[in-house]
């Protein structure tokens, strides 16, 4: 019995489509084997501390590493105090306390810019109470990518000023700007003012 020419070229599209497909699936397994074999050749292999120097207490020394070369070189190079009055931008201080803008010059020894807003200072007296109140000046709620746009930046290596809302109790002759330079890790930096 003789085949027709139609059923003669499907039999050979189909040992064609046969072949190739045996092909992809032996080129999936042996890629796949390889991807099997590297994995567990190099399962106990430390990535990150071969390219970064830290291994697998990953998250605890990248940051301390970023944070000790951004955040650790800002330093305190000139400070000083001024008397604002019982009123500031509305509000009237506590009885007995009156507003002083403590202005700073914030050297940026670091690699990066410096957001004086994420500073960590801070004034204290003698006494836990000889200080209240203190905030950056102009520190806002950031509700947008504009406000963060629009954040005040100290570049690498410049120097800005920062300035520090404070109340002070009357009679107080002396207060200290505190400059944290690791995240609260006990390097800080003291700035002794004079309110005379």
């Amino acid at each position: 019995m003789k085949k027709s020419g139609i059923f003669i070229a499907n039999i050979v599209l189909a040992s064609v489509f046969g072949v190739f497909l045996m092909i992809s699936a032996f080129v999936v397994i042996v890629i796949k084997s390889s991807f099997d074999i590297a994995e567990s050749t190099y399962d106990a292999f430390d990535w990150s501390e071969e390219l970064y120097g830290y291994g697998e207490d990953y998250g605890d020394g990248f940051y301390s590493d970023y944070e000790r070369e951004v955040y650790e070189l800002p330093v305190i190079q000139d400070a000083a105090a001024e008397l604002i009055g019982t009123e500031y931008q509305g509000e009237t201080a506590y009885e007995g306390y009156q507003y002083y803008a403590v202005t700073a010059a914030i050297y940026n020894g670091g690699s990066e810019f410096l957001v004086p807003d994420y500073l960590y200072l801070s004034c204290e007296g003698d006494n836990a109470d000889d200080v209240y109140m203190e905030f950056l000046d102009g520190e806002e709620w950031l509700e947008s990518d504009l406000d963060y746009a629009n954040l005040a930046v100290i570049p690498s290596c410049q120097t800005g000023e920062v300035r520090v809302i404070v109340q002070v109790k009357e009679g107080v002759t002396d207060i200290r700007l505190i400059l944290d330079r690791t995240y609260e890790t006990g390097d800080v930096q003291t700035w002794e003012l004079s309110l005379e």
